[in-house]
């Protein structure tokens, strides 16, 4: 069975979508694969091929879903991480996913404590309609 793959660039910005976060740390996870990347001066990663099943799984009902399913996390000094999962990732398509990071001075030390400096934002994986 040939090997499927698909694209992914991440797009890291402060909240607000204003300013890209350079140098920031992203790991993708998932499909048995592990990716370390840092974002260049535009806040992106240089973008990675990843596994993913066939589109043709797309083409009748029952079939296995046509898409991946990856955890990416994203860390920078002064600011909270940020864990997004379920990031889908389908064969021959380039996906951007978007990160939006808060800065640690955009909270004042009495409103968030250290133990909740990790934030992970559930995304429901898509689901064919049969």
């Amino acid at each position: 069975m040939a090997e499927h793959f698909g694209f992914l660039q991440v797009l890291v910005r402060t909240a607000g979508e204003s300013l890209p976060v350079r140098e920031a740390t992203v790991l993708v996870e998932g499909e048995g694969v592990t990716e370390r990347l840092s974002t260049d001066r535009s806040g992106r990663t240089k973008q990675i091929s990843l596994p993913a099943p066939p589109a043709s799984n797309s083409l009748k009902a029952g079939s296995d879903a046509p898409f991946a399913l990856y955890r990416v996390t994203v860390e920078k000094e002064g600011f909270y991480k940020q864990t997004t999962e379920n990031v889908p990732v389908f064969a021959g398509v380039v996906s951007l996913q978007p990160i939006t990071l808060i800065g640690l001075a955009e909270y004042g030390s009495d409103t968030l404590s250290p133990e909740s400096s990790t934030d992970t934002v559930p995304s429901d994986p898509q689901t064919l309609n049969q």
